[in-house]
């Protein structure tokens, strides 16, 4: 006999006899069971929508310093090219240095520098410079303009007051052809020690 209904089961099971009822209410339980299980069914698994791909990551530059104005920067000007040697094919020289030895008591030393322009063109001095302040020379009026094959004196004059020994001086001579460069030499001699006096003999 299958019941269908619960509760007539359980009616049938309590007028039964115990050994029925035992094994009645195993056949329910299992038929309960099987019919839960039967009618039971699990619920779907959620849908998982599809995911969407992640976008790359962008990682950005990092940012650059905006140029501002270059700050003023102290920079050493170029050395002067210095001037070119005056060669001899265009002012000849008597002498690029001369001598002069002074007496004690003597202060000042008088040399003359005789040159001639032996080239084919004329030769302008600009300027005559000293190394010393008590060294002078006597020019005419600048420029000083030489004529091809024309000759000149330069006197110059050391003044030694206070000086003693060997004295160098160097004189300078600007031309739009070249610089020449003459050298003085003072020799100042010492005063002699005094006599002793010899002893008076008795």
């Amino acid at each position: 006999m299958v019941f269908r209904c619960p509760a007539l089961l359980v009616l049938a099971v309590l007028s039964a006899g115990p050994n029925c009822r035992d094994a009645c209410a195993q056949v329910a339980t299992q038929r309960v069971t099987r019919a839960s299980s039967a009618d039971f069914t699990p619920p779907p698994p959620p849908e998982l929508s599809p995911r969407s791909p992640r976008p790359p990551k962008v990682i950005s530059p990092a940012a650059s310093p905006i140029p501002g104005p270059n700050p003023q920067r102290n920079v050493a000007p170029p050395a002067p090219t210095p001037p070119a040697q005056l060669p001899g094919t265009v002012l000849a020289w008597d002498s690029d240095l001369q001598e002069v030895t002074l007496q004690p008591g003597q202060f000042e030393a008088h040399f003359l520098f005789n040159f001639t322009n032996v080239s084919p063109v004329e030769v302008t001095i600009h300027s005559v410079g000293t190394s010393c302040g008590c060294t002078t020379a006597k020019l005419p009026a600048m420029p000083w303009k030489i004529g091809a094959g024309a000759t000149g004196q330069i006197p110059v004059t050391m003044n030694v007051a206070g000086k003693n020994g060997v004295v160098f001086k160097s004189v300078t001579i600007n031309t739009d052809k070249g610089v020449k460069t003459l050298m003085v030499k003072t020799t100042i001699l010492s005063a002699p020690a005094p006599a002793a006096n010899a002893p008076n003999s008795s």
